[in-house]
């Protein structure tokens, strides 16, 4: 079962963005040295944004995810 919360994201100065509307997935592989590829689901649809266009700073704040073996 695999299941997220849309926590939204935090931005450098501190503020946060879409609390309640999207959870964003940072990726290990990095665009280069400040930007990384990204998935995200949004509500309240469950949409998985699957584009393959998609990176963001990594000096945004996201949600973690763990997963147990």
């Amino acid at each position: 079962e695999f299941n997220a919360v849309p926590e939204g994201c935090r931005y450098n100065d501190g503020s946060f963005t879409n609390e309640g509307y999207v959870t964003i997935f940072l990726s290990s592989t990095e665009t280069d040295a400040d930007n990384a590829w990204y998935r995200s689901l949004s509500t309240p649809h469950s949409y998985l944004d699957s584009s393959n266009n998609f990176q963001i700073s990594k000096s945004v704040g996201f949600s973690v995810r763990f997963v147990r073996d």
